[in-house]
Order: C-alpha cells, then sequence, then structure tokens
C-alpha cells in the first residue's frame, strides 16, 4: 500500500477542532432522524417476531424460539435482557446505539483516506442522512448490530493505526460478535479478504494472519449456515416441483431492479403523501449531485481517489458483499431480502466521502455538497416521518375503537379480537399486534374463536389480517357459520374486519 500523503487543499492547523464540531452536529442529527423513526413508526411484523423472541421466560427458551425461526441469538438475547412486549417500540434504543456507535469505525476508515478530515466530515454527514441508515438504524432487527460489527471489522483490516495485535483481537471480537449476530457476517469476512488480496500495505495485518482469523471466527457457524442454505433451496424446489417449472417472479425482477436505488433510499414509492413526494424530489435531487460528484472527483488532476487503497478496499468489499448475497438470496430464497445488505450499504457513504474530498474546486466542492446535504435530509425526513412499513399499532387502535362501538351496542356479547398473519407456520403466535399495542384487549388465536359447540358464538370477531389469503386453514374457526360484516383495508397488506354470526 502505498503511503497516504494529506492532500495539499486540506485544511491544517484548525482542521481537527473544526471537524470534530461539525462531526458532532452530523452525530445529533442522525440521532435525531433515528429516533424520530423509532418513534413514529409502528412496530412491523418482524419487530414483532423480535419481540416475541426476546419475551420468551428463559435464556434456553429464547435460543429455542430463535432456533425455530433458522437465526442466530446475540441479539434476541440482549433484547430478552432489556424488555418485552410490554417494552415494545422502546426496545428500539438498542438498533440506535448501535447505528450510532457505527460512526467511529467508519469515520476513522475515512480520515485515514487521502481524503483525511474532510472526507471524515462528509462521511459523517452521509451516514447520518442516508435513508437507508436511518430506517435500519431504528429497526428493531439485529441489521443495525451486524453493520457496527462489518464496519469494525473493515477498519481492524485495513486501518493501519494501532499495533498489530490490537487489530487482530478487534477483528476476531468483532467477527465472533458478528456471528452470533447474523451469519451473513461470514460474506463480510469474505469480501474483507478479498479486498485485503489486492489492496496492500506493510502496516496492515498480514493477509495470512486475517484469514487465520476470519477463518477461526467464522467457522463454528459454517456447517449450520450450509445446512440451512440447502433446506432453504430444498424447500423452495420442493415447492416449485409442485406448480411446475420454475419461473423468475415479475416480482424478483423489480427488486433485483431496484436494488441499487433502494440502497439508498429504501422505501420511496410506499411513504404516503406528500412524504413520496419529498423522498421523489429528494432522490432526484441527489442524482444530480451524484453525477456532479462523480465527474468532479473523476476529473481532478492527479486524482487522489483512483488510487486511495481505502477506497479501492472499500469498493472491493462492498461488491463483493452485494454479488455474494445477491446470489444466495436469489438461489435460496427467490428474493433479494433488503436487510440482508446492511453490510455492503455504509461503505457508499464512505466511498462518497473520499470522492467528495477529492474535488479541487472550492466552489464546485460548495455546490456538491449543498446539493447532497439537502438532498439527503430530504429523504431521510421523508423516511422518518412518512407511513409505517406495516401499521399495527394503527390496526389495533381502530379495532379497539371498533370493539368498544361493538360492546356499546351490544353488552352482552362484547367483542373477540385475534389476527391472521401471513408468517412462518408452527413458530409465532398470531395475536403478536395485540401483545405489542394492546394486551389489555384480552386477543386470542385463530383457533381459540368461539365457534357453535363452544360457547359464546354470538360475540362479534375483530381480526387483523396481514395478506393471508380468506380460503386458508387458519381462517376456518373464523368464517365458519359468520358473514363479513365490515371492512377497511389500512395498507397494501393489512385490513380489519369484523365478522358477525350469519342469519340461521
Amino acid at each position: 500500500m502505498e503511503p497516504r500523503p494529506a492532500m495539499s487543499n486540506a485544511p491544517q492547523s484548525s482542521a481537527p477542532r473544526s471537524s470534530a464540531r461539525w462531526i458532532t452536529l452530523a452525530v445529533v442529527v442522525g440521532l435525531a432522524l433515528r429516533v424520530w423513526e423509532a418513534w413514529e413508526s409502528s412496530l412491523w411484523l418482524d419487530e414483532l417476531h423480535t419481540l416475541f423472541h426476546a419475551s420468551r421466560p428463559t435464556v434456553g427458551a429464547v435460543l429455542q424460539s430463535v432456533r425455530n425461526d433458522f437465526h442466530v441469538p446475540g441479539f434476541y438475547l440482549v433484547c430478552h435482557f432489556f424488555g418485552d412486549f410490554s417494552a415494545g417500540a422502546w426496545l428500539r434504543w438498542l438498533p440506535i446505539l448501535a447505528s450510532l456507535l457505527t460512526f467511529v469505525p467508519i469515520i476513522a476508515l475515512a480520515r485515514e483516506s487521502r481524503g483525511g478530515e474532510r472526507a471524515a466530515v462528509a462521511c459523517a454527514w452521509l451516514f447520518a442522512l442516508l435513508p437507508y441508515q436511518v430506517h435500519y438504524g431504528a429497526e428493531l432487527r439485529p441489521y443495525a448490530w451486524l453493520e457496527l460489527f462489518t464496519a469494525v471489522a473493515a477498519w481492524a483490516a485495513f486501518s493501519e493505526h494501532g499495533s498489530k495485535r490490537l487489530r487482530g483481537s478487534v477483528f476476531f471480537a468483532a467477527v465472533v460478535c458478528g456471528m452470533l449476530t447474523h451469519v451473513i457476517m461470514a460474506f463480510a469476512v469474505l469480501g474483507l479478504g478479498a479486498a485485503r488480496l489486492i489492496v496492500r500495505g506493510r502496516k496492515l495485518l498480514g493477509l495470512p494472519t486475517l484469514i487465520g482469523i476470519g477463518a477461526a471466527a467464522a467457522a463454528p457457524a459454517l456447517p449450520w449456515f450450509l445446512w440451512f442454505h440447502q433446506f432453504a433451496t430444498d424447500k423452495r424446489e420442493a415447492f416449485e416441483a409442485t406448480v411446475g417449472e420454475r419461473a423468475v417472479r415479475p416480482q424478483l425482477l423489480r427488486e433485483v431492479r431496484d436494488l441499487p436505488i433502494r440502497l439508498i433510499e429504501p422505501y420511496m414509492g410506499s411513504l404516503g403523501k406528500p412524504w413520496s413526494l419529498i423522498a421523489m424530489g429528494g432522490f432526484a435531487l441527489f442524482v444530480v449531485g451524484l453525477v456532479g460528484l462523480v465527474y468532479a472527483a473523476w476529473r481532478a488532476e492527479r486524482s487522489e481517489t483512483r488510487k486511495d487503497p481505502i477506497v479501492i478496499a472499500m469498493c472491493l468489499y462492498g461488491a463483493v458483499q452485494f454479488v455474494v448475497v445477491s446470489a444466495l438470496s436469489v438461489k435460496s430464497w427467490d428474493r433479494v431480502p433488503l436487510q440482508y445488505y446492511v453490510g455492503a450499504s455504509w461503505p457508499i457513504a464512505l466511498v462518497l466521502a473520499a470522492w467528495f474530498a477529492n474535488v479541487r474546486t472550492e466552489g464546485m466542492r460548495r455546490v456538491i455538497g449543498i446539493v447532497l446535504l439537502v438532498s439527503t435530509f430530504a429523504m431521510s425526513v421523508a423516511v422518518a416521518g412518512g407511513e409505517s412499513r406495516e401499521p399495527y399499532r394503527e390496526a389495533v387502535a381502530l379495532a379497539r375503537v371498533w370493539g368498544t362501538e361493538l360492546a356499546a351496542s351490544n353488552p352482552a356479547h362484547p367483542p373477540v379480537y385475534t389476527s391472521v398473519l401471513a408468517q412462518p407456520s408452527g413458530v409465532f403466535d398470531h395475536k403478536l399486534p395485540y401483545l405489542a399495542y394492546g394486551a389489555d384487549l384480552g386477543a386470542v388465536e385463530p383457533e381459540e374463536v368461539p365457534t357453535r359447540t363452544s360457547g359464546d358464538f354470538a360475540r362479534p370477531v375483530i381480526v387483523i389480517r396481514r395478506a393471508l389469503a380468506l380460503d386458508h386453514p387458519k381462517w376456518k374457526p373464523i368464517v365458519e357459520g359468520r358473514k363479513l360484516v365490515r371492512e377497511e383495508r389500512l395498507h397494501e397488506r393489512i385490513w380489519l374486519y369484523v365478522f358477525e354470526p350469519s342469519d340461521p
């Protein structure tokens, strides 16, 4: 690796103090946006699953519950020790904390790039404002923690600061913690190793050392991952065998097509008005700024970006992760889950920041900086303020209103509350939305709804539905002998129904 000289136009004496103020402000703004996102949005189904795991009564029960869901237990055990359904969305402070901690390794890497302090400041602001980071930095799932561990591992692999023993220990700890958070950490190790094959340096951890540490830390989980990969693939192929020859789903093609955009703005078209319009306008402005940034950085005389080892390493690392995760996702799951790309998403902020620092003209840099700042801020505000991914909080609130009306009109027969959710069969309860937002309503599972032979059949049934078709067997105890008398669609996947006994 070549030496990393300071850029000639980088700030000098006042740089550390000035950049520290700007970085602190970026962290504060990033925290505010993540807290807003956590406060404003309803828990969605996967987050309800997190609470389901966390609410198990013992550590052993948590481990078994997570095993049934084919996940690793680290994040869910942490949630278990800090809360359960009674804490609800307040547990989002755990991913927010991880997102804030991620500022540390990525800013450190940006500072070691040839962009120096200017790159560090730009990286802090981009990571704070990119809407993908705002959304997954507040979601009650393991992915913010996974992102933190991938960033720490990348710092240990490509930093020249600190002793090699320290960096080796940090790398090992980051990979172990990452593998206990999600097995996708193994792809981050693969990406870092591939990048290290190309990017060399005497002060870096030796390649054999890096490979050895990564293998030792990740190897214990690989047999399980290989088994699960084969299990998921076999399950998908068995399903396809029942419906005929496999065909590429239009939905999959759209997911693959939109993936690069969604790593910047994840839910642009589903935020509701006026938020979707704000997000679309912000994204259009971001593209303008991005084109200008790439052009200005690439055309700069004696371009540092083209030979910056940090930039090269992060591009290679992110690309390898992106390709491997995409290939395995399509093969095993027939979809590309957006959250699986957290380890490949944070390098976007770092690389763009290094390009920004390489823009030589002060006027051009100011224009591009303003465009990127305004556009990312607009997009992140739209994500934080827009409609929830799945509005269970609103669904339970409306169910409560309907239930109050029904109970007032017929006190002898108060309503029964339940849910029918499209989710892994036999793993989770269906009444999860009520456990999070209406535990006092006494919701029951679909099979516990009163039937003609069990008594209380005259009671109306209020049902939250997520996607699962009405002819699914789960609906039988609800619809048999009853008619639908009221419904409201709250989201493309979420409905609220009222069923009452059919006329004799």
